[in-house]
């Protein structure tokens, strides 16, 4: 049996959901023990984390350790490709989401409290749409990358360039 521990809005939480989806793999989702940030989660993961995972009295944190576990417990439908050059770019796909994505889609998440205008959101959309601009127009053509397009949407939240820290703070 599988468990995934996380939560609905974390993104490292859906790409985990995602895998165990495309691989057709029964499981169950349960929020962290005690909830997210509890000392209950905190002592069972010490990095206080999201996602988790139990499978058969094994237990394993963080989204990219357990999609690894996923890649070579399940063989059947794999999510990376066969080759070390193509596995090696999908595994940069998966940092940029980390390290770029779910940082800035984090920043966005005091609107879901309060959707009011925020007094910082206009320096947020303009940063985005510059930082776009300036992907779309430094990115190379890669010919193995046949499902990404220079107008990917999400090229203004990819951006190597930094969101300013008070972007969103009062």
């Amino acid at each position: 049996m599988i468990t995934l521990y996380g939560l609905p809005l974390s993104s490292y939480t859906a790409k985990v959901r995602v895998a165990l989806h495309w691989r057709g793999l029964s499981y169950q989702e349960r929020e962290p023990e005690g909830g997210y940030r509890s000392a209950a989660w905190a002592e069972r993961v010490p990095m206080g984390t999201l996602p988790a995972l139990a499978h058969d009295g094994f237990f394993l944190a963080e989204s990219e350790a357990i999609l690894e576990y996923l890649e070579d417990a399940f063989t059947e439908r794999p999510l990376l490709p066969s080759g070390a050059q193509p596995r090696a770019q999908v595994r940069m796909l998966a940092r940029l989401h980390d390290l770029h994505v779910e940082p800035r889609v984090r920043a966005l998440f005091p609107l879901i409290k309060d959707p009011a205008p925020h007094p910082r959101l206009p320096s947020y959309t303009q940063h985005c749409t510059t930082s776009s601009s300036a992907w779309r127009s430094s990115r190379r053509p890669a010919p193995s990358w046949p499902a990404i397009s220079p107008a990917w949407p999400t090229a203004a939240l990819l951006s190597p360039f930094p969101l300013p820290g008070a972007c969103l703070r009062p």
